[in-house]
């Protein structure tokens, strides 16, 4: 009698799906058709950040229900012979922006839904960008996927259908985000095509800006940026504003570019972490990852409740820290490299209580020490009930190529608490 041998599996194994293994280019999206798309980019000889603009703008329209096609993208960067750039796409405030105003038609203290609450789009100038400095292909050959989905529609999945229906009554608000998500007045049902043509109709506009351009590359990439920036768009957009009591004008799309920078960089063990700044949240990330060094997570076993707790506690200490000191850089001196020493992740962990959580939102840390903080300045205190409702507002891609160069895309801003335009 022989003793039955069992398979060798590696140690995490416990799903059945395979395991996915890319030789020479990969490509991760929220969405298997925006995934799909930005592989084909690849196959024909497109680099990651050709495949990264084509999944991400495919994603704006598979999950409308999360981000606006016309939303913010920050989006890094990594090229070939190792540099990262960061592309700022975070839309700003108009030039007519009333705070005074924002204040007075708040119910809750935080940024009236609406009109109001629209900021420059900054998604379609990143993706424009992104493929002009760093990529091959055309306009068109990265929008078409999109424009497609948006034209013939994509059967309505589970999460997309129950979003939907959850949030008609915010989009019924605007006739025209009524018109898209709650059709005939009733929210499309699981398995129905879900067509978005005013969408496709402005994309083919984008795409036809193009074509029509006369000179290089970059040129006819140039006029699709004016296309939505200065023509026809900007019009649309503009005319909506003014018609509707929104501070968006001519000049504030006319002026916006998406600026090229560095990313911030921290070493974490044996690992570079790279984030855009800090008008975003990525040294969240990092700056819990530092935490986490500093403890022995292999002996706590990988989710155990004590590794578990040790990660929580981490990531509140710094979300923590996000909501005290992190905000635009052009206005607030943001202590970033405190924040990210390893001398301040080693005062943060001693802050872990390995038997008690929180309970809360923990106070804020000091990145400066003691000694070299301006007394003058209180330490930010957390207030309860002082956060704004989750909204699920973030899609991701990422695409690596055979070239070596590797595309990283987080679009956001919601469709439900603003009007469609």
């Amino acid at each position: 009698m022989t003793e039955e041998r069992k398979p060798d599996l590696a140690i995490g194994s416990t799903s059945f799906r395979p395991t996915l293994v890319g030789r020479s280019h990969a490509v991760s999206s929220g969405h298997y058709y925006a995934t799909i798309a930005a592989m084909r980019v690849l196959d024909r000889g497109g680099n990651a950040i050709d495949a990264g603009v084509t999944a991400a703008m495919a994603l704006a329209v598979l999950q409308p229900d999360v981000v606006s096609f016309a939303g913010v993208a920050p989006t890094l960067i990594h090229l070939v012979e190792g540099r990262v750039v960061s592309l700022a796409g975070l839309g700003y405030w108009p030039a007519a922006t009333d705070v005074e105003r924002l204040r007075r038609e708040s119910r809750d203290g935080h940024v009236p839904e609406g009109i109001l609450r629209t900021v420059i789009p900054a998604a379609p100038a990143t993706h424009v960008e992104a493929l002009r400095r760093f990529g091959t292909i055309s306009f068109e050959e990265a929008a078409t996927p999109a424009m497609e989905l948006a034209r013939d529609g994509f059967p309505l999945y589970p999460m997309l259908a129950n979003n939907l229906a959850s949030s008609a009554a915010l989009w019924a608000l605007w006739p025209s985000s009524a018109d898209v998500y709650v059709p005939g007045g009733r929210s499309p049902k699981l398995g129905e095509l879900f067509v978005q043509r005013d969408l496709a109709a402005t994309i083919g506009t984008k795409i036809d800006a193009e074509k029509q351009a006369r000179g290089d590359r970059a040129t006819r990439l140039r006029a699709v940026h004016d296309c939505f920036y200065r023509g026809p768009i900007a019009a649309k957009i503009v005319e909506f504003h003014e018609r509707n009591g929104g501070f968006m004008r001519r000049a504030d799309l006319a002026e916006f570019e998406t600026p090229i920078e560095a990313p911030l960089s921290t070493p974490v063990g044996d690992y570079r972490i790279d984030m855009c700044d800090v008008w975003c949240q990525g040294i969240v990330l990092p700056q819990t990852l530092k935490t986490l060094a500093q403890a022995d997570l292999r002996t706590l076993g990988h989710n155990s409740g004590a590794y578990l707790h040790t990660l929580v506690e981490a990531l509140d200490l710094s979300f923590a820290d996000r909501e005290a000191y992190v905000g635009d850089p052009k206005f607030i001196d943001v202590p970033v490299a405190a924040m990210l020493s390893d001398d301040y992740a080693r005062r943060q962990f001693a802050r872990i209580d390995p038997a008690r959580a929180f309970g809360r939102m923990p106070d804020a840390g000091e990145p400066r020490a003691p000694a070299v903080r301006d007394p003058r300045i209180p330490v930010a205190r957390a207030t309860p009930g002082s956060a704004a409702a989750l909204s699920p507002d973030k899609i991701y891609a990422c695409a690596a190529d055979r070239f070596g160069n590797a595309y990283s895309a987080t679009v956001s801003d919601t469709s439900y608490d603003t009007p469609t335009i």
